[in-house]
């Protein structure tokens, strides 16, 4: 949740790879780094629950995809599945497992520390208690299991310790909320929240800067964001 201005700065080499069926999510491929073919089939699994995301006026996305009212329902969600990339590889350079504290924004009432932004779209754990307060669906959507990832949470605390207040290390993959396709379907929840339903008059660049930093113009990683939309858009 690199709601404030992007910090992690160690670039890494992009890996895709390609497969089938993705299966359970249990059995899906998710490295610490890199972005699978599988994520991209997840994201798609994700949108199917809001429907509503692909109706968006055309006119919001007029500064990043200028033929969107001509784009069919598949390469609408083609244009989704390349903004949730392109948000991963500018706000961790597709690294799953980081995590960055945000003293700005306080305290997380479900861990009673510090808010930190983590795993590939820099989410928090107290994500899911705040927006279901909204929207029922993040619930499901946003399933990290806080008490089941307590004691690997105190861990990854204690054993950066130096980098707890401020500043970015890697968690213990095996959290909840730095598994790859948890992480991806809050992440789909919250595009559409924020795109849907909180920022309705705003642009769609602009709705997703409410959250995502490196959405916004101003942002040091905005080119950067730009760049892999880019990578994946089948916008012109």
């Amino acid at each position: 949740m690199s709601r404030r201005s992007w910090r992690w700065a160690v670039a890494m080499p992009i890996l895709v790879s390609c497969g089938q069926d993705p299966g359970p999510i249990e059995t899906r491929p998710h490295p610490e780094t890199g972005w699978e073919a599988a994520y991209e089939s997840h994201v798609r699994e994700s949108l199917a629950d809001y429907p509503e995301l692909l109706k968006i006026d055309a006119d919001r996305t007029s500064d990043i995809c200028s033929n969107f009212a001509s784009l069919g329902a598949d390469k609408r969600r083609d244009f989704f599945v390349a903004v949730v990339y392109a948000l991963a590889g500018a706000e961790t350079d597709f690294r799953r497992t980081v995590s960055y504290s945000e003293p700005s924004l306080g305290t997380d009432p479900v861990t009673g520390r510090g808010v930190r932004s983590e795993g590939l779209l820099q989410l928090s754990y107290q994500d899911r208690a705040s927006f279901s307060k909204l929207d029922d669906r993040a619930d499901r959507a946003c399933a990290f299991d806080f008490e089941a990832d307590r004691s690997l949470f105190q861990s990854d605390l204690v054993r950066n310790a130096t980098k707890v207040a401020r500043g970015s290390f890697l968690g213990s993959s095996e959290r909840s909320i730095l598994n790859a396709y948890r992480n991806l379907s809050c992440g789909v929840f919250i595009v559409n929240l924020q795109v849907t339903r909180l920022n309705k008059s705003r642009s769609f660049l602009e709705a997703l800067g409410r959250y995502w930093a490196v959405a916004r113009p101003q942002s040091a990683r905005h080119e950067i964001f730009l760049k892999h939309l880019r990578e994946k858009s089948p916008c012109e």
